[in-house]
């Protein structure tokens, strides 16, 4: 292979180079910006904009399951935590609650909150009391969250039309108890 071949076949590969670099830019570029435009609104959008349950996948795609009771309607969303999954709740075709669930690698924690809102005196203890996992209710501003006041770490966010204590009992924590448990340590 003389000279000038070799020349015309490493000036090819160069342009063929630069071509794929460029065109994996480009559709990168894409790609990206057509996810962005299909991210689905958060939680809290959702109990704010009160969208009908026929618009709902509209907003965050299709729900894992539906359950019911009486007039409640309870639709399950995949979560970042595969034990738990995210739920919107319909009573009387009327949106009234979305749950979050948060996990660890969503690196959310309850300083969001509680820099936003300051600290709550309405403190409810459920089923996660035992491993230090309160409910801290803020009625008038429509959150609550689970989550352990000495860690900051969070489980779940809830959202809500802002209501009082004790409508939001009522609603949504009849597992909730305003008595904080007494919990032995095994010796």
């Amino acid at each position: 292979m003389d000279k000038k071949s070799r020349i015309i076949i490493a000036s090819l590969i160069v342009v063929s180079l630069f071509l794929s670099v460029f065109i994996y830019m480009r559709v990168s570029k894409q790609l990206s910006t057509k996810t962005q435009k299909e991210a689905k609104v958060t939680f809290e959008q959702i109990i704010k904009d009160l969208p009908d349950e026929s618009s709902l996948s509209k907003l965050i795609g299709e729900p894992k399951d539906i359950g019911s009771k009486d007039d409640t309607k309870i639709y399950y969303f995949d979560s970042s935590n595969p034990n738990k999954n995210n739920e919107v709740v319909y009573k009387n075709d009327k949106l009234i609650l979305t749950r979050e669930i948060v996990a660890p690698k969503d690196n959310k924690n309850s300083s969001e909150i509680t820099i936003k809102y300051g600290a709550t005196n309405n403190v409810l203890y459920g089923p996660d009391a035992a491993a230090g996992f309160y409910l801290f209710v803020y009625p008038d501003k429509g959150i609550a969250f689970v989550g352990n006041p000495n860690s900051g770490d969070m489980l779940e966010k809830w959202y809500f039309e802002p209501t009082t204590i004790e409508e939001f009992k009522k609603l949504f924590a009849t597992e909730y108890s305003d008595e904080k448990p007494i919990i032995y340590d095994d010796f």
